[in-house]
């Protein structure tokens, strides 16, 4: 007498396809039509590599010298913006939205090397940099130059802001409101703050190297 055991067939083990692989079923009855294929779904990868990439492009904007760089280079971008503007308010050239171009360059530059700084003061300078100037040859860099670096950028930010404003005026309301001479003096003052406060930072910076030294 036959068992039933004899007909059934051993069970195949079940094997998952690998990642990146493609299989396919045919059978003899459609052997003629196209495989059918099951791909892996890629649609998260893409998300999990941009969030990668953005987590190390951040982690390179925090460190020390991207943001030492950022500081200075951000600067000097919004001094000569201003400079610029300068020229085009005394020779009264340029077009207005030129001029509202240039002075909008300045102001987010400023406002880069604002938050830059600040990021490195809280961060760096604090813990770091402020007790080599302290135990060095010239404590004084930070409790005089540091101190009244740090006062004086707060000003650059509203004043080039209240230039950014007065451009989008026509040129016929500023000689009207005779405030061609306050922009002026604006402009080529915010320029000089900015130059002085690059040498207050070489200053920081040499009380620093100074600090390490001796």
């Amino acid at each position: 007498m036959l068992s039933a055991s004899q007909f059934i067939l051993p069970a195949r083990p079940f094997r998952v396809p690998r990642i990146g692989t493609r299989s396919e079923f045919r059978s003899s009855y459609f052997k003629n039509t196209p495989p059918i294929f099951y791909q892996q779904n890629w649609s998260v990868y893409p998300v999990w590599k941009c969030y990668n990439c953005l987590v190390d492009i951040i982690s390179l904007l925090q460190s020390k010298p991207v943001l030492i760089g950022i500081h200075l280079g951000s600067a000097i971008v919004g001094i000569d913006a201003f400079l610029w503007l300068l020229g085009k308010l005394k020779d009264n050239s340029g077009s207005q939205k030129s001029r509202i171009v240039t002075a909008g360059i300045g102001v987010i530059a400023f406002i880069a090397s604002w938050i830059a700084g600040g990021y490195y003061y809280v961060v760096y300078y604090g813990t770091i940099v402020k007790p080599v100037i302290k135990s060095g040859v010239a404590p004084w860099v930070h409790n005089i130059v540091m101190e009244t670096k740090e006062h004086i950028f707060l000003f650059i930010i509203p004043l080039s802001v209240t230039v950014f404003f007065i451009t989008l005026l026509e040129k016929d309301d500023i000689d009207r409101l005779k405030i061609r001479n306050i922009v002026l003096w604006l402009s080529g003052g915010i320029a000089v703050l900015g130059l002085l406060i690059g040498a207050m930072g070489f200053a920081i910076s040499a009380a620093a190297r100074w600090g390490v030294i001796n």
